[in-house]
């Protein structure tokens, strides 16, 4: 479980009880996990039209960007949620 996760958990719950309530809700998440892989593979590679923009290397580094904002909240997600 990822750092910010934990330390953002309910105060309410012990970071134990927090880490096995997350790590259930898995099953129901898989439906995001697989959303969140779809707008990965989406933003992968470069086409053709991606040079008629004058400064196509901005729009590149803007994908790249979004690829590892996704990567990184995919890697948030419960490891029951990645079946």
């Amino acid at each position: 479980m990822k750092m910010s996760l934990s330390k953002n958990r309910p105060k309410e719950m012990s970071k134990e009880e927090f880490e096995k309530s997350w790590n259930n809700i898995g099953y129901t998440l898989q439906a995001l996990y697989v959303s969140i892989t779809e707008l990965i593979e989406n933003t992968n590679g470069v086409r053709e039209d991606d040079f008629t923009i004058p400064n196509h290397y901005a729009l590149l580094a803007f994908q790249a960007g979004k690829r590892a904002a996704y990567k990184e909240i995919a890697e948030m997600l419960p490891e029951t949620s990645k079946l």
